[in-house]
């Protein structure tokens, strides 16, 4: 905020894919955080710069009635309506609130706003990691997988809804990891590890970015922000790309995530390996 209270600028982070649109849209879209970021602006001022950083969203997706620009602006609304609620208590943060109470003739004291002042003190660190790629069967192992998928409708038709759904998961994950495999083939050599990094971003004693290179679960996210001392952001699709990074579990249920990554389960041990190791660094800096 500026010494007037209007705000320079918003960072907002939140964990959900922007994929309001599918791949059926071929137009340029910011999806739902520009529309967001339209909203809060469209509120605030033209002078607010609005950021949006995506958090660990790999296995959350939008609840959507269609995949329309109608639904993307709907989306706009909602979290962009949020912002500017929260940004207006952040205003009244470490103020004392008062309100006129006609019954007594006094001004009682109102509870403290969220939020406070920030002291800055910059400062960075970085942790090396490096993720065991899956060890992929031939490419020819997935024809049988997909051509299950392609009848999966009349094969499962007299099916309980758990039983299906187990079914479905199992495909998906399949003709997920055929693509993983190709990728893998074309881009790596058996046995390598992918080497990447993790990186931290200090802007106070308590408050900090956390950046992924990568999609990630929503439970390492939370990990993290629960072993760290503050506030803590967490961002993905930071500083390299290397698909979805997912928790152990995710493996044993299927699904496209765990057939799109291209890593073993030993995923979610390193990252938290790697995640004790950059908090212990940055607290003891």
């Amino acid at each position: 905020f500026d010494e007037d209270k209007a705000p320079i600028c918003i960072l907002i982070n939140y964990a959900c894919h922007p994929t309001v649109l599918t791949g059926d849209n071929l137009l340029y879209s910011s999806d739902y955080p520009g529309a967001v970021a339209r909203k809060v602006t469209g509120a605030l001022g033209g002078d607010t710069t609005v950021m949006f950083l995506t958090g660990a969203c790999a296995d959350i997706n939008p609840t959507r009635i269609e995949p329309s620009f109608q639904e993307v602006e709907r989306f706009g609304l909602i979290l962009g309506g949020e912002v500017v609620r929260i940004v207006g208590e952040l205003m009244a943060a470490e103020e004392d609130l008062r309100a006129d109470n006609i019954r007594w003739m006094e001004k009682t004291l109102g509870p403290k706003m969220p939020g406070r002042v920030a002291s800055p003190k910059l400062r960075g660190h970085i942790v090396d990691i490096n993720l065991e790629l899956k060890d992929f069967p031939p490419l020819d192992y997935y024809g049988e997988h997909l051509k299950k998928l392609a009848s999966f409708a009349s094969d499962t038709k007299d099916m309980d809804l758990w039983s299906c759904r187990e079914v479905a998961a199992h495909l998906t994950e399949k003709q997920a990891e055929a693509g993983s495999a190709k990728m893998a083939q074309y881009c790596y050599q058996s046995g390598e590890k992918v080497s990447t990094e993790l990186q931290m971003i200090v802007l106070d004693d308590k408050l900090a970015l956390l950046g992924f290179p990568g999609e990630l679960f929503n439970a390492i996210g939370r990990f993290a922000q629960a072993n760290w001392c503050g506030e803590l952001i967490v961002a993905g699709y930071t500083n390299d790309y290397v698909g979805y990074l997912c928790t152990k579990e995710a493996y044993a249920q299927g699904g496209y995530e765990a057939g799109r990554t291209l890593f073993r389960d030993t995923t979610e041990e390193r990252l938290e390996g790697s995640i004790r190791k950059l908090l212990g660094n940055c607290q003891a800096d």
